[in-house]
């Protein structure tokens, strides 16, 4: 269950995307870009594995 999460990735075509997630309501948007892309979920029984895969993370 996630509570919250929020973010900036990297897209495939080299712009930014900046999330915030909170149950019911997703706010996406493009971003200007930065070094790193950074992300946060903050829950109960999230699978880290399987957030690395979705976004890509070593």
């Amino acid at each position: 269950m996630v509570l919250r999460a929020k973010g900036m990735l990297n897209a495939i075509d080299s712009e930014w995307i900046y999330f915030d997630y909170v149950p019911e309501e997703v706010d996406i948007r493009k971003g200007a870009p930065i070094l790193t892309g950074r992300f946060c979920v903050i829950g109960s029984k999230i699978k880290e594995d399987a957030l690395k895969e979705l976004f890509g993370i070593e």
